[in-house]
């Protein structure tokens, strides 16, 4: 039986940027994939380690931009729940329609029938 998990080999290393990590970084953003490149892992040997009020401002700017993100999310899933709840509604209502139209037709056909043996 066949599965869609990765190579073990696979595992040990960081992943490629996608997409959607070169999206995130125009935007001033991060992934792990941005930050597991070569050059980015050459640079941040050799980079002086930062301060403790250097450090501390690089977490608070980090848990802002974590605390944007939770709302994002939060927001989206809102409108994914509306959305869904609205798709299913209409659903049903169409489901209902079709269900009515079908009883309808037959009833026609059945009167047309009945229309067309009385007549002979």
């Amino acid at each position: 039986m066949p599965t869609s998990r990765a190579p073990a080999h696979a595992l040990d290393k960081p992943p490629l940027p996608g997409a959607i990590d070169l999206e995130i970084q125009r935007r001033n953003g991060q992934t792990v994939a941005l930050e597991a490149t070569a050059e980015r892992l050459k640079a941040s040997k050799g980079a002086p380690a930062p301060s403790m009020s250097q450090r501390i401002q690089e977490l608070t700017r980090e848990n802002g931009q974590l605390r944007l993100e939770i709302r994002y999310h939060h927001r989206m899933q809102a409108a994914m729940q509306a959305l869904h709840d609205d798709a299913h509604f209409v659903l049903e209502q169409l489901e209902n329609a079709t269900v009515g139209f079908d009883k309808a037709q037959k009833e026609a056909i059945e009167d047309w029938y009945a229309g067309r043996e009385a007549g002979k």
